[in-house]
């Protein structure tokens, strides 16, 4: 496999109750905790289910992950922290279920290979333009002046300060 050697531990509790402290047992809410740690991954997890969210059958769900990836790359390692909020409910029956989210995500590039800035740089724009295309509008961008003409065209029109840094800053 990608992960080469993997070990994990989860704790898992179906029937949690935030608010019985000592127990933490008793009310219906679901709770995970998972930690993954590998040669080639590590991977953090705060998973949280409350099933009647404001008295009533509406499900909230609240993630929170860390993930610093080395295997996506051998020219460099990615490392990606973020949360998820979610509200799921029923649609006319328990078997058809309707979700909205909002995931708020920060990711980083590390260690990147010397050799490696025009294929990353070729797939960040690629990612710039389908964030874009997801309707989402960056404030600012920080790269390198070299990288600037890669990204100047997906960023064209945003109104995204873009910001040069040196590459030892990178």
């Amino acid at each position: 496999s990608v992960d080469s050697l993997v070990g994990f531990a989860e704790l898992s509790q179906g029937n949690f109750d935030l608010l019985n402290p000592w127990f933490f047992t008793g009310d219906g809410q679901k709770f995970r905790l998972r930690l993954q740690l590998g040669t080639e991954r590590q991977d953090f997890l705060i998973a949280f289910v409350e099933p009647w969210f404001l008295e009533r059958k509406l499900a909230l769900g609240v993630d929170l992950y860390h993930r610093d990836l080395t295997f996506q790359s051998s020219l460099y390692d990615e490392r990606r922290t973020g949360g998820r909020v979610s509200l799921t409910r029923a649609l006319g029956s328990d078997f058809l279920l309707g979700t909205i989210s909002y995931t708020l995500e920060n990711v980083s590039i590390r260690d990147v290979d010397v050799l490696a800035p025009p294929q990353i740089i070729a797939e960040g724009a690629k990612v710039i333009q389908r964030a874009l295309q997801a309707g989402y509008r960056p404030r600012a961008v920080l790269t390198e002046p070299k990288w600037l003409s890669d990204l100047a065209g997906p960023l064209e029109g945003t109104g995204a300060e873009i910001l040069l840094a040196s590459p030892d800053v990178l």
